[in-house]
């Protein structure tokens, strides 16, 4: 028997998953919507119907299985399972008992441990509480998620949170203690794409500002869109712009200012526009206190957390996603290697030696570097530390977000000009195909032959 230890993120993960590979509408969670797709895999008895098969008394039961609630048994050679539960308890206590036994199946508990019944009976103490408390983060994970959680108690009906959390969930006055005390553990394991998930699922939950009255993300204490803390629930809100992607480190994936999605795997700067791929917060927060520095995304004005004006807030970035596909051409062809251009951008000459570092026609660099930091040797003369070598149509560094060495000559033209100029060719484009249309005549009756070699329409498969 192999020890184990329970891994709440992927109990967290799992739940979420199962919520909407089952397409839960609403809280409370309809289970029957679960065991009704996976009839064929999973079977549910009562304690009292196992009472008349088996001959037993409710307690002979219950002792036999270790549990007064309920129990999960896996057919090892039909890869089935059977759920039995104690229907004599509170539908609370059976809406959780259940989850719980789902929670075993989904996580695949009965095959790592290498048994077909979870108990004492087949398994040490420390090895049976290290599967129930994972089974137990599965189930209030599927039955309140976190973020859902969160938002009833903000919102609450009444000064008990616990009763909140109840009504909200259907779920016992203990669980929903557990829930309330796990709440912030939980959230962590929570990633913006899950928050929003939970989100479009219980859409009836969603939060608004009740200044702009944008919809505000699951879990957000600040309105995104312009700082309001006042915020209220209703199902007529200003959808939130689109939002960029970003890495586990907050990175986005494209520049959410000039739409360069050519970017490195180390790229904190945008090459084409200098602009920093994350949106941090500027700390200040509406409580007049100095706060960490918070990671938003990439349409945020202000801090979901703290209320602070964020970086692209500051700079009114609009993020437009239909210049999220531009391709930045102008660079000229270069040793994806060394970064060393194979041709310069100034005179065109393409002889250099192995060693080479500059144009031996006019002088140009051949490494497209930022000017790094500027600092003094010994003897007072300016050097220059940390320059970066980068692609040949980078006008700032990936790493630092400084300029480089082409932009600074005029070599490249800035990001808004290529625009321009891109916009200005396909213009000239469009005028020339119209004015080819125009002069097409399509006055001439077509050949003959080609009337007579279509077929009917009869004959033209559907």
């Amino acid at each position: 028997m192999i020890n184990y230890c329970a891994n709440y993120n992927k109990a967290v993960r799992k739940a979420v998953e199962v919520l909407e590979d089952y397409e839960i509408p609403q809280a409370p969670v309809d289970l029957d919507l679960i065991f009704d797709a996976l009839s064929r895999e999973i079977s549910l008895f009562t304690y009292g119907e196992y009472m008349k098969l088996s001959g037993w008394t409710r307690q002979e039961v219950i002792n036999h299985f270790d549990s007064e609630l309920g129990v999960c048994c896996y057919k090892r050679t039909t890869n089935q399972y059977v759920i039995l539960y104690n229907e004599t308890k509170s539908d609370p206590f059976i809406h959780f008992t259940l989850a719980h036994e789902l929670g075993h199946i989904f996580l695949d508990h009965h095959q790592v441990a290498g048994t077909e019944i979870l108990n004492r009976s087949f398994l040490t103490q420390e090895q049976y509480d290290e599967y129930e408390k994972e089974a137990n983060c599965f189930a209030r994970n599927l039955l309140s998620p976190a973020p859902l959680a969160w938002t009833v108690i903000e919102e609450g009906k009444s000064r008990n949170q616990n009763i909140d959390i109840q009504n909200a969930f259907n779920i016992t006055e203990s669980a929903a203690n557990v829930r309330i005390n796990f709440i912030r553990r939980d959230l962590r394991d929570y990633t913006t794409p899950m928050k929003q998930l939970i989100c479009n699922i219980f859409i009836r939950y969603r939060k608004r500002c009740c200044r702009c009255r944008s919809l505000v993300p699951m879990g957000a204490k600040y309105c995104v869109m312009c700082g309001n803390k006042r915020i209220g629930k209703s199902l007529r809100y200003n959808p939130l712009p689109p939002d960029i992607a970003a890495d586990k480190n907050g990175f986005f994936y494209v520049c959410p200012r000039c739409g360069n999605q050519d970017l490195g795997e180390h790229s904190r700067y945008c090459m084409i526009c200098g602009l920093p791929l994350f949106n941090y917060c500027s700390g200040h927060g509406q409580d007049g206190k100095t706060h960490k520095r918070h990671l938003n995304r990439s349409f945020a004005r202000y801090c979901e957390e703290c209320g602070a004006e964020t970086f692209y807030g500051h700079l009114d970035i609009k993020i437009r996603m239909e210049d999220s596909e531009v391709k930045y051409t102008d660079g000229v062809d270069y040793n994806e290697n060394t970064l060393r251009v194979n041709v310069c951008p100034v005179c065109g000459n393409d002889e250099f030696g192995s060693n080479a570092e500059y144009c031996r026609i006019c002088g140009t660099n051949l490494y497209n570097k930022c000017e790094g930091e500027a600092d003094q040797d010994i003897n007072g003369n300016i050097i220059y530390l940390n320059q970066h070598a980068n692609p040949s149509n980078a006008r700032y560094c990936e790493i630092c977000g400084k300029p480089t060495y082409f932009s600074q000559r005029k070599i490249l033209p800035t990001y808004q000009v290529y625009l321009q100029r891109q916009e200005e060719e396909d213009a000239r484009f469009m005028a020339l195909a119209l004015e080819e249309e125009e002069n097409i005549s399509y006055e001439a009756e077509p050949p003959q032959a080609y009337i007579e070699d279509t077929p009917p329409f009869s004959d033209i498969p559907e």
